[in-house]
């Protein structure tokens, strides 16, 4: 007689880790070292880094070096405010940033991400690729699935980085 395969109680079972890829890219027309300024000089990142649908987002701080702090605060519409604090782990002139990064919806941690962007010249124009390794934070809210988090993610770098490409029209290059 055959028997019931035997389940593992609820209890005992290893809790779930999943974890999710992001990137995009970018093809700007502007050298390396500026497109790097871009991203490592306060001054200019407020200019363009404002994904579409938050009605205000502020760089709190913002200090390049490994070890250094990049914090950003960044409320919808609704009043939701979602706080985004970064570690930068390796700096790379002009060709790469690496940051370990949490968010937090009002006050709820939903991201956990390791951020790579990269910068290849290509003559005086510069590919720009951002990609995120995120984790899975157990307890959090059911709707932040990875693949949810996943098109997020690449949705507001895009975002971004169609601000960036009219940024650079206004600093003297497309």
């Amino acid at each position: 007689m055959r028997q019931p395969p035997i389940k593992e109680s609820p209890r005992r079972r290893r809790p779930q880790t999943k974890s999710a890829k992001s990137s995009s890219t970018r093809l700007l027309d502007a050298p390396r070292e500026l497109v790097f300024r871009m991203w490592t000089e306060r001054e200019h990142v407020r200019h363009w880094w404002q994904p579409k649908g938050f009605a205000s987002v502020v760089c709190e701080e913002m200090d390049v070096r490994p070890g250094g702090r990049l914090r950003f605060r960044m409320r919808l519409a609704d009043g939701k405010e979602f706080l985004s604090k970064s570690v930068y782990r390796e700096i790379v002139r002009p060709e790469r940033i690496v940051y370990d990064e949490d968010c937090d919806e009002n006050g709820t941690p939903f991201h956990r991400a390791r951020m790579t962007i990269t910068f290849a010249a290509h003559g005086d124009q510069t590919l720009v690729t951002t990609h995120a390794r995120f984790d899975w934070i157990p307890d959090r809210d059911p709707r932040f699935t990875p693949e949810f988090m996943r098109q997020g993610l690449e949705q507001g770098w895009n975002d971004n980085l169609d601000l960036l490409v009219q940024y650079l029209k206004s600093v003297g290059r497309t």
